[in-house]
């Protein structure tokens, strides 16, 4: 299984109709160039909203969300957000509301079933209110326990066991809105992200991979990812999640990436996550390096003021542990007086051909330059790596 996000149109036009409720959502993508020819038919409210429909986070923030947009200026606030590199749009009927109606809601798969999370007070500055610790926290896998989940949250237990049984049947891995409405019969979910269990595609119909969120790449260093692995027979992935993270990770192998950042999230670090992807195919050392190099200027960069870097993976079948580790060394030595100074601590999980060699050398540099962490090979499990290099924060 893999995560992956779905257009908010999507995830709007599956659930809402499934909780009863009428979509007037418009999906806009500006690569069809009749797309001003659809918005002709919005003629029946008085103000839209415009966004960025494109799995972008933080989106009042940066400019990417205009509200109470009259009819004729919503070509106009395409056009602007557009200049900004986006091509795919979504316009929604305003709906008005008092800010302090905005709640938070999130439901995810974990080990032991579906965990439901709520705040009561929602919206663009959720992560700075979240800070008092009042984020409540349910288990949500039967009817008793979403009664509770339902008293405390004070949405109906009929609206919230319909909304759980979409996100089971539709093989989300995630749901999150912000910010959200609540009412006696209904919810208003004025934002709404969605990411799905790649593997269901096969067992529904509602969705399928052709409203995968295609990711706009403006990161430099996410490029130069890209255009590194499309020139190598190996593999290199890349994703941004949050550039002021605490928590970065240089990890080997699809499989084992999952099992780590699965293991952040089930612990209550998948907001510090400052990157995700992962090396594979087994690359050379100046490859290696490469790939390194973006992932330490990005840490090296974020504000967090205590970070760790997880250099972690499986037990590779073919890659060479001790080629891949004097990349990524080389990478580090580069920038070890900058890695002193913000006090980064690295932790270290791998096995494979030449694992010996590969993690003496780590450790080596390591101890040569005081920096703390741990180095180990599969005598210590992913989760176990995980759980140590909390510790650190």
């Amino acid at each position: 299984m893999s995560r992956v996000k779905i257009t908010e149109f999507k995830a709007k036009s599956i659930v809402l109709p499934q909780l009863g409720q009428e979509y007037e959502g418009l999906h806009i993508d500006t690569n069809d160039k009749n797309w001003p020819e659809l918005i002709e038919n919005l003629t029946s409210h008085s103000a839209y909203v415009v966004k960025v429909d494109q799995g972008v986070k933080k989106r009042g923030k940066n400019g990417l969300l205009m509200l109470n947009i009259s009819l004729e200026k919503i070509k106009e606030a395409i056009e602007t957000l557009k200049a900004k590199g986006f091509n795919t749009f979504l316009i929604e009927p305003f709906i008005t509301h008092e800010q302090s109606d905005e709640r938070y809601l999130s439901l995810q798969r974990v080990r032991e079933g579906i965990q439901l999370w709520f705040h009561a007070q929602g919206g663009v500055e959720i992560e700075e209110t979240s800070k008092d610790k009042s984020v409540e926290e349910f288990s949500v896998n039967n009817e008793q326990e979403i009664k509770v989940a339902a008293e405390a949250t004070k949405i109906s237990f009929d609206m919230l066991n319909a909304l759980i049984d979409v996100f089971k049947k539709e093989y989300f891995a995630y749901l999150e809105v912000n910010p959200l409405i609540i009412h006696d019969n209904s919810l208003n979910l004025l934002d709404l992200a969605v990411e799905v269990d790649s593997a269901g595609d096969y067992f529904v119909t509602t969705w399928n991979k052709g409203v995968f969120v295609q990711k706009n790449i403006t990161i430099d260093q996410e490029l130069a990812v890209m255009k590194l692995s499309e020139k190598s027979p190996s593999s290199f992935k890349l994703e941004v999640l949050n550039s002021d993270g605490a928590i970065w990770m240089l990890l080997s192998g699809g499989g084992a990436s999952l099992v780590i950042a699965d293991e952040y999230n089930n612990l209550g670090k998948g907001s510090i996550i400052g990157n995700y992807g992962e090396y594979s195919g087994a690359p050379n050392a100046d490859e290696t390096y490469e790939y390194a190099k973006q992932i330490v200027s990005l840490m090296l960069k974020s504000a967090a003021s205590k970070k760790i870097l997880l250099i972690a993976g499986g037990v590779a079948n073919f890659t060479d542990v001790s080629i891949t580790f004097k990349g990524i060394i080389r990478a580090l030595e580069e920038r070890i007086d900058e890695l002193k100074k913000q006090n980064v601590t690295i932790f270290v999980r791998r096995g494979g051909p030449k694992q010996e060699k590969g993690l003496a050398l780590i450790r080596d540099f390591a101890t040569h330059n005081k920096l703390g962490g741990y180095v180990a090979g599969p005598e210590l499990s992913l989760n176990e790596i995980v759980n140590k290099s909390i510790e650190a924060l």
